[in-house]
């Protein structure tokens, strides 16, 4: 029985899901930045990457450096979290909440434009 307990968390483990709360947004946060929407389409839900598509559709975005983006305090209440992070100096906050129980960024297009304009800002 021990046995096989041990085999089934080294299956999980090497299956791996997303992540915790934390480490999905900061994985979108980076995808994001370095302008590779369908990496950081993994990390959204299913609702967010369909505004993303209609958003950006086969357009490029404008890259911004990942060593920019500071990762800060995640608020956690039940399956919804707030991770809060700086990029570029400015206070910013990513929504996520477990989708199919993983972690998933959850926003809106207002929140998309929000970051889009930001960036034509930093430039």
């Amino acid at each position: 029985m021990t046995i096989l307990a041990g085999i089934l968390v080294a299956i999980l483990w090497a299956c791996g899901g997303a992540g915790n709360a934390k480490e999905v947004g900061e994985k979108f946060l980076i995808a994001y930045a370095q302008g590779d929407i369908t990496t950081a389409k993994k990390y959204a839900t299913r609702e967010a990457q369909q505004t993303m598509d209609l958003v950006f559709g086969s357009a490029s975005i404008q890259k911004t450096n990942p060593d920019k983006i500071k990762i800060g305090q995640l608020q956690q209440d039940g399956d919804m979290a707030t991770l809060a992070y700086n990029e570029n100096g400015t206070d910013k906050t990513l929504s996520l909440r477990k989708e199919d129980g993983e972690w998933k960024v959850a926003w809106s297009k207002d929140s998309l434009e929000g970051m889009r304009d930001d960036r034509d800002e930093s430039m």
